[in-house]
């Protein structure tokens, strides 16, 4: 396989996964019931309880993990 048709391959798996994520998400928000949503199945996986210390917690890990995703796709862009 060429490394274009690779290219091709890989971006046409991760723009489904990312297109069927946020369909999903969406319809479980527009559903209206609170058990939907990814995070509160996450939470409840991992055995999380809903407080404001817990809350503010998750919000430092996904700026984290935002911000690292961020500099991680700029630092690829410019390898060139």
């Amino acid at each position: 396989m060429a490394r274009s048709e690779i290219d091709r391959s890989w971006a046409l798996v991760w723009t489904g996964w990312v297109a069927y994520f946020g369909v999903a998400e969406y319809v479980a928000l527009r559903s209206k019931d609170p058990k939907a949503p990814l995070s509160y199945y996450l939470r409840h996986s991992l055995g999380i309880p809903r407080s404001p210390a817990h809350r503010r917690a998750g919000q430092i890990a996904l700026g984290a993990g935002v911000v690292w995703l961020v500099t991680h796709l700029y630092e690829k862009s410019t390898d060139g």
